[in-house]
């Protein structure tokens, strides 16, 4: 059995807020994008660090996925605008 973890690390001017299955990506009070999982994997936003350079980082959310699974496996996700 393998673990999948896939992370979306956010620009520090963007939050996430969950929404059900969905995640919305706001800005400005205002949505972006939503994300979602096609399989509805469970997801945390959790605290994380962006970089836009060598040397600098600041924090940021990060939106990560995880997946147990065996043998060959496909992870969709999709971005409603």
């Amino acid at each position: 059995e393998h673990c999948y973890e896939i992370s979306f690390h956010l620009h520090p001017s963007v939050i996430a807020e969950e929404e059900g299955s969905e995640i919305a990506l706001k800005k400005d009070g205002k949505i972006l994008l939503k994300l979602a999982s096609t399989e509805k994997l469970p997801f945390t936003i959790e605290e994380g660090w962006y970089s836009r350079e060598y040397g600098h980082k600041e924090p940021t959310c990060v939106i990560r996925f995880k997946h147990h699974a065996r043998g060959e496996t496909h992870l969709n996700f999709e971005l409603k605008i």
